[in-house]
């Protein structure tokens, strides 16, 4: 990814969260992108908010968006038949019963 393109990504990822980010007194937004080998990260903030911020050093709350990931991959691997919903979470975790009463 050359520059002149993560600049040009830069500034319209920035044209569509401004308003977002303005209204919020605390709002700070990290976005990053990947391709092949090469990376950009772009870090937003209110205005209001003084001091360099090191985004790549700040740790986000990604709240519920973690069901999302987690219910995604247990699609993926229900789908591919590397397990099953009906399998017991004993069978996955070592401290539990392998016959836990909770199922995937």
């Amino acid at each position: 990814m050359n520059t002149e393109l993560l600049n040009t990504l830069e500034k319209s990822t920035r044209q569509m969260l401004q308003q977002y980010i303005d209204k919020r007194k605390c709002a700070v937004l990290s976005i990053g992108i990947i391709n092949q080998s090469k990376q950009g990260i772009f870090g937003f903030r209110n205005s209001s908010i003084k001091g360099k911020v090191h985004y790549k050093d700040i740790v986000y709350e990604i709240g519920s968006l973690t069901k999302v990931f987690t219910t995604s991959l247990l699609s993926l691997l229900v789908e591919k038949g590397v397990v099953y919903l009906d399998d017991s979470i004993g069978k996955y975790e070592k401290n539990l019963q392998i016959e836990h009463p909770v199922t995937l």
